[in-house]
């Protein structure tokens, strides 16, 4: 090569790397200018809550000392008459980088938008708008390449893709060509709605499979709500992917693995999808049916298949049941399990652990750690006692924060799991509810 043409070459490759350079710069400047917040929040072992005071609920970040960072109030509020405009923070959730909390709120409007707030400035953002109330965002799975740009909520009985940079929103259940969260419309707008009606009325949960390319969701139904996994795309023919009813119950509450590849569903009160699927030998007499089970644990595994039109199955499995003593079988206590949390590596469930006193009457008896895996009810490990609810892992999963019931009022707790001591964050007059531990890592572990 001639000294010109390695002079030609040079300036070529340093050409292609000013534009790459450019290229980088405008890409953060243009998302800069979307979503200005870039001030990192070092919130390692904090626990956002909501603060509940007379009419007024509020985020507050605990440190792990317990002292209180608390979200700044609206413009117009005065601490001495909170009567005069109250508002209420719903359930909370962090950004996937711990840096940001999410919650939902009336600050301004008479239904329920969304907010953000990075305790490490003064202010609340709206990251929402309409006239439907809409929930806390729920963002993942953890091995997305960015999870924070999609997060998961519901409005108005449907659920929404919500990209908190670009403040929009996409319906994704049940699919229709349409935003209904946009336009406010009402009723039918989708092919597909008469087959989710089918199921059930209305979504109440919702949270993305592995690779969001399926939903793990529950939907209210008559006299009780059904769980169900729902492939994204289309199939051979161009057709939406048709929603897979798994299992139903009076109540139903789930949670996810970091991976997205597995559900956990706490079910309490067993029932059969429809009534033509009763086993004939689960037949009385009388026409009536009985329930193999009446409370559970399961675990619910995505299984991808070769099959285009049904890309995706899922593998039901038992971790723990209860079901009432049969003949010469000693009498166990009525219990269920409540408020399922996986821990960050997917490998166990802290669940609250329930005496059923009445129809609609619980008494927790405490929270216990079991395998998830399935039968991972016989190696349970009972962590702690008492009326407790809602645990959260830390990010390491060597520490679960929950609440305790002291006086009559819900206070902060953590629990160390190692050796079980237990540290009161929360003091005081308030009432706190809904504790989630930041996802963050120590610098060290990242």
């Amino acid at each position: 090569m001639s000294p010109t043409q390695q002079k030609l070459a040079i300036r070529l490759v340093v050409g292609l790397f000013a534009i790459a350079i450019l290229f980088a710069g405008w890409n953060w400047f243009t998302d800069f200018l979307k979503d200005p917040d870039t001030v990192r929040f070092e919130s390692v072992d904090h626990v956002a809550a909501i603060r509940t005071v007379g009419s007024v609920s509020q985020v507050v970040v605990l440190k792990p000392n317990g002292e209180e960072i608390l979200s700044p109030v609206p413009d117009g509020f005065d601490p001495a008459k909170p009567e005069d405009k109250p508002f209420n923070d719903q359930s909370v959730s962090w950004a996937p980088n711990g840096f940001q909390v999410f919650f939902s709120s009336n600050r301004s409007s008479p239904s329920f938008n969304i907010y953000r707030w990075n305790p490490a400035r003064k202010d609340v953002e709206q990251r929402s708008t309409g006239s439907r109330s809409q929930t806390t965002p729920l963002f993942g799975p953890q091995n997305l390449a960015d999870p924070s740009r999609s997060g998961m909520i519901l409005s108005g009985g449907f659920v929404f893709r919500y990209d908190p940079k670009e403040t929009v929103t996409e319906q994704v259940l049940p699919p229709v060509m349409k935003n209904r969260l946009a336009s406010g419309e009402e009723g039918a707008t989708g092919p597909l709605d008469q087959l989710y009606r089918d199921i059930g009325s209305s979504f109440k949960d919702a949270q993305w499979g592995a690779d969001q390319t399926s939903v793990f969701a529950v939907m209210r139904r008559d006299l009780g709500e059904i769980f169900i996994m729902n492939p994204l795309g289309r199939d051979s023919q161009g057709m939406f992917l048709r929603p897979r009813p798994v299992i139903a119950g009076r109540t139903i509450q789930m949670a996810v693995t970091p991976d997205g590849t597995t559900a956990v569903v706490s079910l309490r009160g067993f029932q059969y999808i429809s009534p033509d699927q009763i086993p004939e030998d689960m037949r009385n007499r009388d026409g009536t049916a009985r329930n193999p089970w009446e409370h559970g644990l399961i675990r619910v595994i995505l299984k991808p298949t070769s099959e285009k039109d049904r890309p995706l199955d899922v593998q039901v499995e038992p971790i723990a049941l209860w079901r009432p003593a049969q003949e010469e079988e000693q009498e166990v206590p009525e219990t269920v399990f409540l408020d399922p949390a996986i821990s960050p590596d997917g490998t166990a469930i802290a669940v609250v652990v329930a005496r059923v006193l009445g129809p609609n009457q619980l008494q927790p008896q405490g929270i216990a750690l079991v395998p998830n895996v399935s039968g991972g009810g016989t190696q349970t490990r009972f962590l702690l006692s008492g009326e407790v609810s809602s645990p959260s892992w830390s990010a390491d999963g060597k520490s679960l924060s929950f609440i305790r019931r002291v006086n009559g009022r819900g206070h902060v707790f953590i629990v160390n799991l190692s050796n079980g001591t237990e540290r009161q964050l929360t003091r005081g007059e308030a009432d706190y509810s809904r504790p989630v531990m930041s996802p963050q890592l120590p610098a060290a572990s990242q």
